[in-house]
């Protein structure tokens, strides 16, 4: 494993600030030497239950193919490792054609390993990637690559739940697009009240959760062994604590033993939720809970 550090100065700087308010974004366990500590907990099994299947997200493309041919132009928000995109774009080209594709990620590291896994896979396809940090506006970089055509924004994989305002985020893409595009969202539902605490947190009580969710702590000078992690349910989001044993100076702030830092959050949301943020961010929904299981479902919106 590479020593930890940041992706860059700019990244650094902005850990801090957040550092100083004991609550740092899940974005950076992307980026930096975070990004090959994600790669390893992108193979593992209970992430892989946590991100879910593509079958919820085919099933809704196809109530949209009934009216009309899903776009051949494809903007993805967040495709991480790339495992989940790439499964699902085989699916997608079994029944509809892709001719270009725009990955927008915030760790550039992340994005060239994806790249050269997506390059391999779909040869054929115009592959173009850029660095976007949705949680701060929206981009530029959709309009000045694409065409005349309809666009498909993909945010799957439950990646709306990670940031810490997801209708902010929403917003953001909205903006980023024209009237009329659509956008495939898939996310992990609120559990059931007959779901116990323990089940809902059994994947992250993992040895490789803990180091991803750690590693811009140890970025920031934290030592190994310098805290223990613990998850927790609130009702509405797993959230992740680093809980310093000891002292520490982390990129020159000094903290006590017993500090807590929040180094993780991922919202769960109930459909209508879903359905609000929706639609107070530009968005109408089209299709919603095509195939909807207890845990997942998936949405195509139109932008308004």
């Amino acid at each position: 494993m590479p020593k930890p550090h940041f992706e860059n100065p700019k990244h650094e700087a902005e850990f801090l600030r957040h550092l100083e308010r004991r609550r740092t974004p899940l974005k950076f366990a992307f980026a930096g030497s975070a990004t090959a500590t994600h790669l390893q907990l992108a193979e593992s099994e209970g992430y892989q239950s946590v991100v879910l299947s593509v079958e919820d997200e085919f099933a809704a493309l196809t109530r949209l193919a009934a009216d009309l041919i899903p776009p051949a132009t494809i903007v993805e928000a967040g495709p991480g490792d790339g495992r989940h995109t790439i499964t699902l774009l085989q699916r997608y080209m079994q029944q509809w054609a892709v001719e270009n594709y725009l990955g927008l990620d915030f760790s550039e590291q992340l994005l060239q390993h994806f790249g050269s896994k997506f390059r391999t896979h779909f040869p054929g396809i115009s592959m173009a990637s850029a660095i976007w940090d949705f949680e701060t506006g929206p981009t530029s970089r959709v309009e000045e690559w694409r065409r005349d055509d309809r666009v498909l924004a993909l945010m799957v994989g439950h990646t709306v739940g990670n940031p810490e305002a997801p209708g902010i985020v929403l917003k953001n893409l909205r903006h980023s697009l024209r009237r009329k595009d659509f956008l495939l969202l898939s996310v992990v539902l609120t559990p059931s009240a007959e779901e116990t605490v323990d089940s809902i947190l059994q994947p992250y009580r993992t040895r490789v959760f803990e180091n991803a969710a750690l590693e811009p702590l140890r970025a920031s000078g934290l030592p190994d062994d310098g805290a223990y992690f613990e998850v927790t349910w609130d009702g509405s989001a797993v959230i992740g604590k680093a809980i310093l044993e000891r002292p520490a100076t982390m990129l020159g702030l000094d903290l006590e033993a017993g500090t807590e830092i929040e180094c993780f959050r991922s919202y769960r949301f109930r459909e209508t939720d879903v359905q609000d943020l929706l639609r107070s961010s530009g968005w109408s929904p089209l299709i919603i809970s095509a195939r909807r299981t207890s845990e997942h479902t998936a949405i195509i919106a139109e932008a308004r």
